[in-house]
């Protein structure tokens, strides 16, 4: 099944289809919630710039939700803007295939949590909670 039949309502995702938009959940989840502390903490982008040693616009691209960053920058930025982050990995039993993408986001990662705990962030903002995001991801990685 391709990821443009799955996008366009024209078949199920498969497991991994699954899998993979659940990932991209949590990491748009993680880098969101890295943004979200640093407005909370009402850094701009060049003061987090500053703290790096780098240009403003180096941070505006870490920002964007198409970037891929290396997990020792995203380190350096949760430093920089005073968070902290957590990641647990553990194996995805494919065996279990949730009844709707929605449910996939929610309950593939539970082995695979994703978490930031910063600053009093206590959720995702509403487009990592939407499709959107997981579909765009989804397309990347079934592609």
């Amino acid at each position: 099944m391709s990821a443009i039949n799955v996008l366009t309502g024209q078949g199920t995702p498969s497991p991994r289809q699954m899998l993979a938009a659940a990932l991209a959940r949590q990491t748009y989840g993680l880098l969101f919630g890295l943004i979200e502390v640093r407005g909370q903490r009402g850094l701009s982008q060049a003061d987090v710039a500053a703290v790096l040693g780098v240009s403003q616009q180096a941070v505006s691209k870490f920002e964007q939700m198409d970037s891929d960053p290396r997990l020792s920058t995203v380190r350096k930025y949760a430093l920089a803007v005073g968070a902290q982050f957590s990641i647990a990995v553990g194996p995805h039993d494919f065996t279990q295939v949730p009844a709707s993408l929605e449910t996939a986001a929610n309950t593939c990662g539970s082995a695979l949590p994703l978490a930031v705990a910063a600053a009093g962030v206590a959720t995702a903002p509403a487009a990592v909670q939407s499709h959107n995001v997981d579909l765009a991801m989804l397309v990347r990685a079934a592609a």
